[in-house]
């Protein structure tokens, strides 16, 4: 969960990029850009990220983002079952 300080200071760098216009081109998304994307919960993103196997992140202190091209590969590496047994492209042994 963030804090009101971190909403505030994050929806400050967003109106300043945006009068800027300056285009990122491959833009860290939060968790809930992230878990959005994945149409699962931020809860699922954290759980993934204590247990291992989730998409790759980055930290900067306690705050979590997903490179948005990180997270379109992982995406892209766990599609292609074809029935539910099937472990898919991306699945890990063990």
């Amino acid at each position: 969960m963030t804090s009101k300080l971190e909403e505030i200071v994050e929806r400050e760098v967003e109106r300043r990029l945006a009068e800027k216009s300056v285009e990122v081109a491959d833009p860290l998304l939060t968790e809930k850009e992230a878990s959005k994307i994945l149409t699962l919960s931020v809860a699922w993103c954290q759980r993934k990220r204590w247990e291992g196997g989730g998409p790759p992140y980055v930290k900067f202190d306690r705050a979590v983002r997903y490179r948005k091209s990180e997270l379109l590969k992982w995406i892209e590496a766990r599609s292609g079952r074809r029935s539910t047994s099937d472990p898919g492209r991306g699945a890990i042994d063990g």
